[in-house]
């Protein structure tokens, strides 16, 4: 699959959405990380690291949070999903990229996926703590960048999601940037993601805390991107 890929996990029931892109499973003492990169399985600062960026701007990146044969197995595992060409505005935001959104039950998902999902539940744990912990996806959706033109403006993910989304980048590069405001210029944090890596964003806790980050992809590599 050419371009720039993600893979996007929603759970409608407590209200989260996931975003895929393997950079996030930090390694605690006596875990088993098969198939993570040597540098998660042994760097558990790197979780505290995303723990505090998480809390002070609702957004963790977690790079070379998957190795490349993880990240093959997913690719073959969505293979057959066919996305479309996305409405290009919506509201204030404006988008150029290729989406596909089907339900999700990791009871009956494909092993890579359904393994990925359990390795994003114990993210969740380890950098949200007791929040994350209720965590289960219900929908999954794949977003898919054809060439540099394409990205997002920047946004907030929908008000139904509760806790986190989680990101994970399949192939391609991208700049996922965290900004303070629709019109801001310079982010707060720039992310390069690459195959294997995680990203994971603030959703409304409740109904009434809504303290979602502003977020936008761009700066796409010439080749396309998936995640």
């Amino acid at each position: 699959m050419e371009g720039q890929t993600r893979l996007i996990i929603t759970d409608h029931n407590s209200g989260i959405r996931q975003e895929l892109a393997s950079r996030m499973l930090g390694s605690c003492p006596g875990s088993v990380a098969r198939g993570f990169s040597s540098e998660w399985q042994t760097a558990l600062p790197m979780t505290t690291i995303a723990r505090s960026s998480f809390a002070a701007t609702g957004a963790a990146w977690l790079p070379s949070f998957l190795d490349a044969s993880r990240v093959g197995e997913i690719c073959a595992a969505i293979a057959e999903f066919r996305p479309v060409r996305a409405q290009e505005e919506i509201g204030a935001v404006a988008q150029r990229a290729e989406m596909a959104t089907m339900p999700f039950d990791p009871r009956s998902a494909q092993t890579a996926l359904a393994t990925l999902h359990a390795d994003v539940r114990t993210v969740l744990e380890r950098v949200l703590g007791d929040s994350g912990e209720a965590w289960r996806a219900t929908e999954m959706t794949l977003m898919h960048y054809r060439d540099c033109s394409d990205g997002i403006s920047p946004h907030r993910d929908h008000l139904r999601y509760r806790t986190a989304v989680v990101v994970v980048s399949l192939a391609g590069e991208a700049r996922f940037e965290i900004l303070a405001d629709r019109e801001a210029r310079n982010p707060i944090k720039a992310f390069h993601c690459r195959p294997g890596d995680l990203v994971v964003l603030r959703a409304p806790v409740s109904p009434t805390l809504d303290d979602r980050p502003f977020h936008a992809v761009r700066n796409l590599s010439s080749q396309p991107v998936t995640s």
